[in-house]
């Protein structure tokens, strides 16, 4: 017989490891000087989604929107991380947040139905006013073969170390 007990407290474990090793990375981690395969893109018009991974892993969106009333203290070039997130296509899961009206007619067989939340919409286009006035950039983190436990802890050790961004709270 399996034993709940004992699994839930395992997972405890693997959830505090996890989140402990981001942690630590984001505490040493340079984003002004990008390394190994993490990757930076500006965004500006729908087309610039396609330099971005389509596969697994973490990302920040950056930006000069509503910079004053974003408690994120992770700052490059000017722009602060407004959301954080993660998921198994980052390309689409970008895409729903920041271009929503393209993403909705061409989900691609994903669902994401919550965006992140700016000017009570959930999901955005930032080609359009007044967000195209602002500057828009998407720095991510490949985790070929990562779990969701694994990337959900990416998420919090963020926010400890770096304050959750404002669009990111639900």
């Amino acid at each position: 017989m399996y034993d709940i007990e004992l699994l839930k407290e395992k997972e405890i474990e693997a959830k505090t490891f996890y989140k402990n090793h981001f942690c630590s990375f984001f505490h040493t981690f340079d984003y002004a000087n990008l390394v190994g395969n993490i990757r930076s893109a500006d965004l500006a018009e729908h087309s610039d989604i396609e330099s971005l991974r389509y596969g697994s892993g973490f990302y920040l969106i950056f930006s000069d929107y509503e910079f004053q009333n974003n408690p994120c203290r992770l700052i490059i070039d000017g722009l602060k991380v407004i959301y954080r997130g993660h998921g198994v296509r980052i390309k689409k899961r970008v895409e729903s947040h920041l271009f929503n009206r393209q993403y909705n007619l061409n989900k691609d067989r994903t669902t994401y139905s919550d965006c992140m939340k700016l000017d009570g919409n959930s999901g955005i286009n930032i080609d359009d006013k007044p967000y195209s006035r602002a500057k828009w950039r998407v720095i991510y983190h490949p985790m070929i073969n990562s779990s969701k436990t694994m990337r959900e802890q990416a998420e919090q050790a963020f926010d400890e170390v770096y304050t959750q961004p404002f669009a990111s709270k639900l």
